[in-house]
């Protein structure tokens, strides 16, 4: 048995939010978001970086 395993693919989906902070070629500090979401049954897991963190981007 799997801790967090379901049957069904699609019906429970773990999001985790991550604050990423790095720097350009010219030294500036740059913030992005990455959101990545799990599927339980499946184990596919999608992820996308985004420029601002917002209800549009969830």
């Amino acid at each position: 048995m799997h801790r967090y395993g379901k049957q069904v693919p699609g019906y429970h989906i773990q999001v985790y939010v991550k604050f990423l902070t790095f720097q350009n070629p010219e030294g500036r500090e740059i913030s992005r978001f990455q959101h990545t979401a799990i599927d339980d049954a499946s184990s596919i897991r999608v992820l996308k970086v985004y420029d601002k963190h917002t209800i549009s981007s969830v």
